[in-house]
């Protein structure tokens, strides 16, 4: 993630899908091990909405300029998946669709 040549790191939307995926999975971190209590994500966390926003822009972009391709494709497929557990199917159908084609 801190190599110097910036087109060898990640692209930031794959980034930022994971973290939407992850905020998914759980909306919630351990804040011990041992501990049976839950500690809410830190108010830094951004919220999905604006996630979202910024994932589905930077997608466009990506593809616009054929950047780091494989992380586009990694991307949609993470965004796919997210649609289609928050019961967003034609949304999921949509990407599905263009990232094939």
């Amino acid at each position: 993630m801190d190599h110097p040549d910036p087109r060898k790191r990640p692209h930031p939307v794959l980034i930022n899908t994971m973290l939407l995926n992850g905020i998914a999975f759980g909306s919630f971190v351990p804040n011990d091990p041992l501990a049976t209590s839950l500690a809410p994500l830190p108010p830094s966390t951004p919220s999905t909405t604006s996630l979202l926003h910024r994932i589905q822009r930077d997608l466009n972009d990506s593809l616009a300029q054929v950047d780091r391709l494989e992380d586009y494709f990694s991307a949609a497929g993470l965004l796919i998946a997210w649609f289609y557990r928050l019961g967003r199917f034609q949304e999921a159908q949509y990407l599905s669709s263009t990232t094939a084609r």
